[in-house]
């Protein structure tokens, strides 16, 4: 990480903040960020420098290329390296995350997990996207809130109590510090286990056709 300042055009003070230096160093705040930016259409400088800085957009407005310049020359290095560019949704989720300075281990089966965590998951897709990105091939474009996803399936770990949505949203500011190539991969594996929580509670449920009755039936599908 490299350790930089620029003085705000409003208030005169200098801002100080990191860049990062390589995609390692990319944090998964940074990388939701700039995939939120990048789903409105193509990246431009002042998105890029929000994204991997942690600043605000607005605050980019006032900079000038010469200031601007030495935090571009910096990122350019790295996303331009396309040898080392990982694809955050092809790279293994790690089994377990540090989060403020708690060790948590990542349940691997879908049963393991909460009717709780399904129904807060289920109302966020309702708020998130509509129905078609619940198909596998659409969920990279619900990364930007890779961050809630994960409070929500790991908070009764780190808190060894019972689900709890209020307090599943404190974790996030520590989940996106995570390195994205963390992060990212994890928030996926979340994503891609919550379509098949919604078949877990209906695994006494044989007959396919009566499957889908009763996802509707609950709210889990419209």
């Amino acid at each position: 990480m490299k350790d930089l300042k620029i003085r705000s055009k409003k208030t005169k003070a200098a801002i100080k903040f990191t860049v990062p230096e390589t995609w390692e160093e990319l944090s998964t705040g940074s990388f939701e960020a700039l995939k939120g930016f990048m789903l409105q259409g193509p990246l431009n400088p002042r998105q890029l420098l929000s994204g991997v800085t942690g600043i605000e957009l607005g605050f980019w407005q006032g900079v000038s290329l010469d200031e601007a310049a030495p935090v571009l020359q910096i990122v350019q290095r790295f996303w331009d390296d396309s040898e080392k560019n990982p694809n955050f949704l092809k790279l293994p989720p790690p089994k377990e995350i540090e989060l403020k300075g708690k060790k948590i281990k990542i349940k691997q089966k879908p049963g393991q997990y909460g009717l709780a965590q399904v129904e807060a998951m289920n109302q966020k897709f309702k708020a998130w996207a509509d129905q078609d990105l619940l198909k596998e091939g659409k969920l990279a474009e619900l990364l930007p809130y890779a961050s809630e996803v994960i409070a929500i399936f790991v908070q009764p770990d780190f808190d060894e109590d019972i689900f709890d949505e209020e307090a599943s949203k404190d974790l996030i500011p520590a989940i996106k510090e995570l390195p994205a190539t963390e992060g990212i991969p994890l928030a996926r594996f979340f994503l891609s286990m919550f379509l098949r929580l919604l078949q877990i509670g209906l695994k006494h449920t044989t007959q396919t056709k009566r499957r889908i009755p009763l996802l509707r039936r609950l709210g889990l599908i419209s």
